[in-house]
């Protein structure tokens, strides 16, 4: 059962030179960065002054919602969840006893992580809100620093 479009990268931990757990963390760090990244090239027409916020056009639309959807996927991403990047990354660099713990939850991954989604849509709980929102709201302050004052 996959979720989204995303697709598993096979990779060989024990292939990392600075071994399995930290490897696997390194590796798995670099789709949020690559979000943050594309956040942050799409913000620079408005840097520049080619693209003004709040313009009514397509364009400048379009941009600013690249921004803020890359800072969101790169957070949710975060989440210390399989099949999550998050996961990984908590697994690699937690404490032995800690990431041994954290990944006994591997299997029920999916449904935690579905459970949370349905509780958001359906229940209308607000949980990835409360956890992402105030962070992605700094992150995506932090963008558009320049640009709003």
């Amino acid at each position: 059962m996959r979720f989204g479009w995303g697709k598993p990268t096979p990779i060989n931990p024990w292939n990392l030179r600075i071994g399995a757990r930290p490897g696997l963390a390194v590796v798995s760090i670099a789709g949020p960065i690559s979000n943050i990244l594309t956040a942050v090239i799409f913000s620079i027409p408005f840097y520049i002054g080619v693209l003004t916020l709040g313009d009514p056009g397509f364009v400048p639309q379009m941009f600013t919602i690249i921004v803020f959807l890359n800072v969101v996927l790169a957070l949710f991403n975060l989440l210390p969840i399989a099949p999550l990047d998050g996961f990984k990354i908590a697994v690699g660099v937690l404490p032995h006893d800690m990431a041994l713990a954290v990944q006994r939850t591997e299997p029920y991954g999916y449904a935690i992580l579905l459970g949370v989604i349905a509780a958001d849509i359906f229940l209308d709980l607000g949980i990835l809100n409360f956890i992402l929102g105030p962070v992605s709201n700094a992150i995506i302050r932090v963008i558009w620093a320049p640009m709003i004052g």
